[in-house]
């Protein structure tokens, strides 16, 4: 999930689509329900393009806190480091992915999935 949530972003971007996260994230401050009234999509977009793309972000609250945790995730030496730094990372960031991915403007980008090589079975884990 970590993977295509980064190629997504990078992807709406690329189609210029931040402004409508700019208009849709004004009407979900309006509406004031669910989760939407804690993170816009905007603020995660922006979040997830941070961490995940830009390399910008500084530590996070949403550590997912590796000490005392008793499963593998971020610790399996036969997945690799970058399998283990995606699963830490999704850990931490579940929820603002979620965000962004109800967002109309990620629906419209993952019409255009193909370039950049996201395929359906991405949609069952996002």
């Amino acid at each position: 999930p970590v993977v295509a949530t980064r190629k997504l972003c990078s992807h709406l971007r690329a189609l210029g689509l931040e402004e409508d996260l700019d208009r849709e994230s004004g009407e979900n401050k309006k509406l004031e329900e669910g989760d939407h009234s804690s993170m816009t999509p905007r603020q995660a977009y922006d979040e997830l393009m941070a961490y995940f793309v830009d390399k910008t972000g500084t530590a996070t609250a949403q550590d997912p806190g590796g000490e005392g945790r008793k499963d593998w995730v971020g610790r399996s030496p036969r997945a690799g480091m970058a399998a283990n730094n995606d699963a830490e990372q999704f850990l931490a960031y579940h929820e603002v992915i979620r965000i962004l991915w109800q967002s109309k403007t990620m629906k419209k980008v993952w019409a255009k999935r193909a370039a950049v090589n996201v395929v359906d079975s991405h949609k069952e884990y996002l």
